[in-house]
């Protein structure tokens, strides 16, 4: 049962630690009372606090909600490492989001930093008992993304025998010099290397290896364009030798076709390639697992200049208006999204006035794809003549076959969580696409997994009182504080923010 403790700082006490204050209130040990900063039971002047250091100054209120029953342990700090972000660890494997400039193993000169060992440096500061991981896949030095890294022999022989019957889905995004005629496409080829490690494709198959690239377009730039590929095989350089043999070479590219793949506002030295997308059957549970990493920093501070540069009606093909979209919705969350992807002066917005209501034994799979269908008809015919896209989207928690909706207060909020905690859920969307160009009309479901930890009663009321849960699905919301409570996720992340971003790429590519 939890209890609350206040008090409000005096003149002697100013210039105190926090927690030393929280310390003598609540009568516990140091150690406690900085745990308790890391499951949000302190307030101080009716904010929380996260900083156990932080000098309190007379006449701070400070408020306390703990349970004396429990020792709280402060949790493991963040790894921070200039090579890596993690992104998803268990007892067999990890998933990091690898830096541009870092090679992923050490080459034969040796000497160099590496991926490698900085997750061997992570892995042995966290106690781990195993302290070296076992390489399954490689990057590029100067390519940013998502690798796999396996912590035993076992995993690591099950991950390499996906990556040699070619089944993880890998997705990359790169930005290529000029304008690519053809929207999709597949570069086929037999790669071979000369004694310089130069790559390039040769008509003698003997001795080279097949390389397969599937491509489509995702944006057109001024002088570039915005391409994801997916990698059917996982040869050295691959990416890089196909696209500049198609003489569109990714920029930044000193070693093939430099000449082309200079731009003046592409700066630095790394490539503009990012592999976005990782998609494989965990080797030991057989679960499906899929991560996805948005674009770098220097990937969205060039897209935003080239998307300036560009001159009205400029598009795919010259003459024509970019592609512009109608999202049926208000949703700041789905917005967002789409103005990312696909720029904020190309995506409008125009509420759909629906009801939302629902049909007695209507499963839920049913219900959002039907809501999603009829929120894009209501709002087809009031878009302008330039919008090519209209896109509406419902989504709803559901858990054991019953849908969990937006709550009504902060006591159907708690309710919710208490039911969400320790259990795993499934995030479903209905997502319509109305393509005024062909005028037709495509209705898919997305669905991901979303395991939740156990969460204590107090830290669901510290969040509750934040207000983020009250205009969200289940009560919370991942994008934001509630992204604390989630374990573990298996599918896409942005359906579970709003929107399934790879399922709307693919309908429109289609």
């Amino acid at each position: 049962m939890t209890k609350t403790a206040r008090t409000t700082i005096q003149p002697h006490d100013a210039g105190q630690r926090l927690d030393k204050i929280i310390q003598a209130l609540v009568g516990c040990s140091r150690s406690v009372a900085s745990g308790m900063f890391d499951h949000e039971c302190v307030k101080i002047n009716d904010r929380l606090s996260g900083d156990p250091g932080q000098k309190v100054r007379e006449g701070d209120t400070i408020e306390v909600v703990f349970d004396p029953e429990r020792r709280y342990k402060g949790k493991p700090k963040e790894w921070r490492d200039t090579t890596f972000k993690l992104v998803f660890e268990d007892k067999h494997l990890l998933v990091v989001d690898k830096s541009a400039g870092v090679l992923t193993v050490e080459t034969d000169a040796g000497g160099e930093f590496t991926l490698e060992k900085a997750i061997n440096i992570y892995l042995e500061r966290a106690g781990r008992k195993r302290r070296r991981v076992e390489v399954v896949h490689r990057l590029d030095r100067d390519t940013s993304g998502l690798l796999v890294f396996a912590k035993d022999s076992l995993t690591a022989d099950g991950l390499r025998g996906q990556f040699k019957l070619k089944k993880p889905k890998r997705e990359y995004l790169a930005i290529v010099a000029g304008r690519m005629i053809k929207t999709k496409g597949t570069f086929r080829s037999h790669l071979t290397t000369t004694k310089s490690l130069f790559r390039y494709s040769t008509k003698n198959r003997k001795s080279a290896e097949l390389a397969v690239t599937h491509y489509e377009v995702v944006e057109y730039l001024a002088d570039a364009t915005l391409v994801r590929a997916t990698l059917e095989t996982g040869r050295r350089n691959q990416i890089r030798v196909h696209f500049a043999e198609a003489e569109h070479p990714v920029l930044g590219d000193s070693k093939y076709r430099a000449d082309l793949a200079n731009d003046s506002n592409w700066r630095g030295r790394r490539l503009a390639l990012h592999a976005a997308t990782l998609g494989f059957s965990h080797p030991v549970t057989g679960v499906m697992m899929s991560f996805d990493s948005s674009e770098p920093a220097r990937f969205q501070a060039y897209l935003e200049t080239a998307r300036r540069r560009m001159k009205p009606g400029r598009g795919p093909v010259s003459g024509e208006p970019p592609t512009r979209l109608l999202l049926a919705s208000q949703s700041p969350r789905r917005l967002q999204l789409l103005s990312e992807r696909f720029g904020p002066n190309n995506v409008d917005t125009c509420p759909s006035g629906h009801d939302e209501a629902t049909r007695e034994g209507e499963p839920p799979s049913e219900r959002v794809q039907r809501l999603a269908k009829e929120k894009c008809i209501l709002v087809k015919d009031r878009a302008e003549s330039d919008i090519r896209y209209i896109i509406a989207a419902d989504t709803e928690v559901v858990l054991d076959s019953t849908s969990i909706g937006q709550p009504k207060d902060e006591g159907e909020a708690r309710r919710f969580l208490r039911r969400l905690s320790g259990r795993t859920h499934s995030v479903i969307t209905g997502l319509a696409v109305f393509d005024r160009a062909k005028n037709s009309m495509h209705v898919e479901l997305a669905e991901t997994t979303v395991a939740f930890r156990e969460l204590q009663d107090a830290e669901i009321d510290t969040y509750i009182s934040t207000g983020e849960p009250m205009d969200k699905a289940g009560a919370y919301g991942i994008q934001g504080k509630g992204g604390r409570f989630v374990e573990k996720i298996d599918g896409s992340y942005t359906n579970v923010v709003g929107l399934p971003m790879e399922l709307l790429q693919r309908i429109m590519a289609e």
